[in-house]
């Protein structure tokens, strides 16, 4: 078992947990927004609140700005519920 690389502040109002080795949730105020899973060593997988995949990426910290981004997109054009 890796252990999983401390949670990075990325300054949004999303708040991330790690719930298992390798495994993140986000969150915001109203629930659910996505998760990004660690499917190789060296890989990470980020999908939405659907499971829809959003890609892959070799850095937590860029897998959690793709997620980041896809939510601030959606929350801009005034819905959040399905990142």
């Amino acid at each position: 078992m890796t252990d999983s690389p401390p949670i990075p502040d990325i300054g949004d109002d999303l708040t991330w947990a790690c719930v298992e080795d390798g495994f993140y949730v986000a969150s915001d105020r109203n629930g659910f927004v996505g998760y990004i899973d660690r499917v190789e060593d060296d890989s990470f997988q980020v999908c939405n609140a659907s499971s829809q995949q959003l890609g892959f990426f070799r850095e937590l910290t860029s897998a959690m700005d793709c997620l980041v981004v896809a939510y601030r997109t959606r929350r801009d054009e005034g819905s959040v519920a399905d990142v």
